[in-house]
């Protein structure tokens, strides 16, 4: 662990050490230039070298998947009205299901949960009920399946339990969380990235774990899933409860947190002849 947090970087490159979004250049062919960050820099545990991107970027390694991480299932299919006859309990239901029914197809639709338009008379934004989708179901759903790796690091999306449903809809979020009965229902949509990584290194899949999430994993309805993960063998070697970040997208100041897992007792005994005082310790963080 290291002995103290890094630091925003600064203009100066040659004291930029240990700190965030260092600035990096990047030489191209015909002698051009472009400048880019590094998410997280240490000096001497980074190997920075400005040379030409080779093209393509990515290459073909058979090795990246374009697919849900967290939630596996068959096939999806829209709900009609003789679906839910037959199984009144599908996930996501309204209760006035027999109102969402379009006349011509049969299918459920409801509100996109996104689209609004201006109230005539009081002059506020109000749902849009010609913007309508048609409601899902996951036809056997199950926790998705993760390959074996050394290292899982991710920056999960930031939806809270509340915009979990608005972002993904309410067939998805019910789904999901019937698919992890071990977290919470109140829980963020990362925290199933970091339940399912401190199972993957519980059971010595993965050597350790890393992700970005808000700070709101402090709260009691996140901390139990970290909590529950702790009491069963995870060790923080690493945590930023509590950091400024800029969202770009939505031009916003946020703050988030940073977590680092690995199983207790897969952690190296630490040399108190070579150890220089704070630099690392075997107590585990706190968020």
């Amino acid at each position: 662990m290291f002995s103290a947090y890094p630091d925003p970087a600064g203009p100066d490159t040659a004291q930029n050490a240990y700190v965030f979004e260092r600035g990096v250049t990047f030489q191209h062919r015909g002698g051009k230039t472009s400048t880019g960050r590094i998410d997280l820099y240490k000096r001497g545990c980074f190997n920075l070298r400005a040379a030409a991107i080779t093209e393509p970027v990515l290459h073909k390694f058979q090795n990246i998947e374009n697919r849900d991480a967290v939630l596996a299932y068959d096939r999806e299919e829209f709900i009609t009205a003789k679906m839910v006859e037959a199984d009144p309990k599908i996930p996501g239901l309204p209760d006035n299901w027999r109102d969402a029914v379009q006349p011509h197809t049969g299918y459920l639709c409801v509100w996109d949960r996104k689209t609004t338009k201006t109230d005539p008379v009081t002059g506020r934004q109000v749902p849009d009920g010609k913007a309508i989708v048609p409601l899902r179901r996951y036809v056997n759903p199950r926790p998705a399946w993760w390959p074996q790796a050394d290292f899982i690091v991710g920056n999960p999306p930031f939806l809270g339990a509340s915009r979990m449903r608005d972002d993904r809809g309410s067939g998805y979020a019910e789904t999901l969380r019937a698919a992890y009965p071990e977290v919470t229902d109140s829980a963020d949509f990362v925290m199933f990235w970091w339940y399912k990584a401190g199972e993957e290194t519980l059971a010595g899949r993965t050597r350790r774990f890393s992700f970005i999430t808000t700070n709101s994993i402090r709260q009691t309805f996140n901390r139990r899933v970290v909590q529950s993960e702790m009491d069963k063998g995870i060790y923080l070697t690493f945590a930023i409860p509590d950091h400024p970040w800029v969202d770009a997208a939505a031009c916003a100041a946020v703050r988030l947190a940073m977590t680092v897992g690995a199983r207790r007792g897969d952690l190296p005994p630490i040399n108190p002849a070579t150890a220089k005082q704070g630099s690392a310790s075997n107590d585990p963080a706190k968020l």
